[in-house]
């Protein structure tokens, strides 16, 4: 089993990975209103950013996941 520690970041030149946090739920909520990227979702488009704050610390609630955010 290989364990991730949250606190670890990628990287790079041109790109930031990271772990998702509740700060990011404006720009998470960017995504989930369109329609176009929600279409290869199980969910459906949304404009709520409380239910963008829910779907946030839903998931880094699941266990053996790891959800990053890039930057």
């Amino acid at each position: 089993m290989v364990v991730v520690d949250p606190q670890i970041f990628a990287r790079t030149q041109r790109l930031l990975l990271r772990p998702l946090r509740l700060e990011d739920a404006e720009d998470v909520l960017l995504m989930r209103k369109h329609p176009e990227v929600m279409k290869h979702t199980s969910l459906l488009p949304s404009d709520d950013l409380e239910g963008a704050k829910a779907w946030i610390q839903g998931v880094s609630r699941l266990p053996y996941t790891i959800h990053l955010d890039v930057c």
